[in-house]
């Protein structure tokens, strides 16, 4: 028989033992703990170092689509860890690096390091150096960067469309005389010459003909929420510059004459700006945070047009509705505004795809001299000049091009300056009277752009983004 001492002991021996059980069972479950969080810090990891990567990228991109002004092309681009190249020689494009690390760093300090190489302008993993799982889900995010960011040409008819009649991804489009771009979201609409309205979407297989055939008349597109632009063809962006700056015209006497004053620009400030910054929709420290914004936004314009064939003006004047703006047909919130108000707010509709903002002088000149008939010269009866502001779209007569009412009804103020004191206003307006002696070639240039009236408004701009925006 076991003594109570006996007993004792093999207690302490079982509680000894479960006490063990119970303390490796800790130790597994934190060891294992450990194991999946730092796992999932390192699938968090890879992914964000695959953010950076594209991100670093998209940057890259846009500088060279900027710097050459529309010439670099993704086709001819690749690189890797020894060198970068750019195969049409032709061009003289200066890359300014020398190999894919100085495009993105963070390929030097993360896991990709080497397996990482550009190929016809697209990122390219080595499938035989990573894990299956691991590589099917960078090619979704791949896939998904491309397909949703950069500009798909197609020379045939080989357009989608969504349920709705709008396009599933942005397409160029190559034509007998012009290029077009057209971006997704957006639809091309049929117009009824009588009233000016929007009658219909195109179906898919009228795209390439109904271009074809309307192209030089004015194709008009619009988005879900029934803004309207209209396609303003330039075959030769270079009429549009002079150096860095806009080329802007003079339109008198049924001539087109350049402007040689170099007092009028495009991306230069102005004596208020330092006084306004509050109003822009970006913090600023200083006017060279403005001027740079202004040159940025100008470059971005150009190489846009240049590689699109041309750029979208607003079919209407912009109207406003809670600092959102609008190109639609029969509204009248669209004066009262400076200059500053309706530069920030004509941002609202930009997206991944598009870039809106305030229309640039040399555009405004550039759409007239599409028009091309004496109404730039003499707008009499054919805008808005007498008695009271009238509603977006409400005369078929102040059409041209299926552009409304870019004569009369509200000046619309431009990026342009004048010197160092005045932005410029466009188009003249209900107050004026006559549109013989102020047509739509007109401007007002000795407004500061603080001012705001009754009869100023203004007009977007919109052209198809290049690369990701975002």
């Amino acid at each position: 028989m076991k003594s109570t001492n006996d007993k004792k002991i093999g207690f302490s021996k079982y509680v000894y033992i479960v006490a063990l059980i119970i303390f490796a069972t800790i130790i597994c479950i934190i060891y294992f703990s450990n194991n999946e969080i730092e796992l999932k810090v390192n699938s968090y990891s890879d992914k964000s170092n695959i953010s950076s990567i594209l991100k670093e990228y998209n940057l890259y991109l846009k500088s060279m689509y900027t710097s050459t002004q529309g010439k670099f092309t993704l086709e001819n681009f690749s690189a890797n860890k020894n060198e970068v190249l750019y195969e049409n020689n032709n061009d003289n494009i200066n890359l300014n690096v020398s190999n894919i690390y100085a495009i993105s760093p963070s390929l030097q300090k993360g896991k990709y390091k080497d397996v990482v190489t550009i190929e016809n302008g697209k990122l390219v993993f080595d499938e035989s150096a990573l894990d299956k799982k691991e590589y099917n889900e960078i090619q979704d995010l791949l896939d998904d960067y491309y397909s949703q960011n950069i500009i798909i040409e197609y020379n045939n008819d080989d357009i989608e469309l969504d349920k709705n009649g709008f396009l599933t991804s942005t397409v160029l489009l190559q034509l007998d005389k012009h290029k077009i771009a057209i971006p997704k979201g957006f639809a091309v609409c049929k117009i009824d010459s009588n009233t000016g309205k929007v009658t219909q979407k195109l179906n898919q297989d009228e795209y390439i003909s109904y271009l074809e055939e309307n192209i030089e008349n004015g194709i008009v597109i619009m988005d879900e929420n029934y803004n309207e632009f209209v396609f303003i063809v330039v075959d030769d962006v270079e009429e549009m510059l002079n150096g860095t700056e806009g080329q802007l015209y003079n339109f008198s006497n049924g001539t087109i004459t350049k402007i040689k004053s170099n007092a009028r620009k495009q991306t230069n400030t102005v004596e208020e700006d330092d006084m306004y910054i509050g109003s822009f929709s970006i913090s600023y420290e200083s006017l060279t945070d403005i001027e740079n914004e202004l040159k940025s936004y100008f470059n971005q314009t150009i190489a846009s047009i240049r590689k699109c064939g041309g750029f979208y003006i607003g079919r209407y004047e912009t109207s406003v509705d809670k600092d959102v703006c609008y190109t639609r047909m029969d509204m009248n919130s669209i004066g009262g505004y400076s200059w500053y108000d309706m530069y920030s707010k004509q941002r609202s509709l930009s997206n991944n795809y598009v870039t809106t903002s305030m229309i640039f002088g040399c555009e405004f000149d550039m759409a007239l001299r599409f028009i091309n008939t004496d109404y730039i010269f003499n707008s009499k009866d054919r805008g808005q000049y007498n008695g009271n502001l009238i509603k977006t779209g409400s005369n078929v007569l102040y059409m041209e091009k299926n552009i409304f009412d870019l004569a009369g009804n509200v000046s619309e103020w431009t990026i342009e300056s004048n010197s160092d004191k005045y932005r410029v206003l466009r188009g003249g307006d209900y107050f004026d009277g006559r549109g013989d002696s102020i047509p739509v070639s007109y401007r007002k240039d000795s407004f500061t752009p603080s001012t705001s009236k009754p009869n100023f408004g203004s007009r977007m701009q919109l052209i198809v983004n290049l690369v990701p925006s975002n």
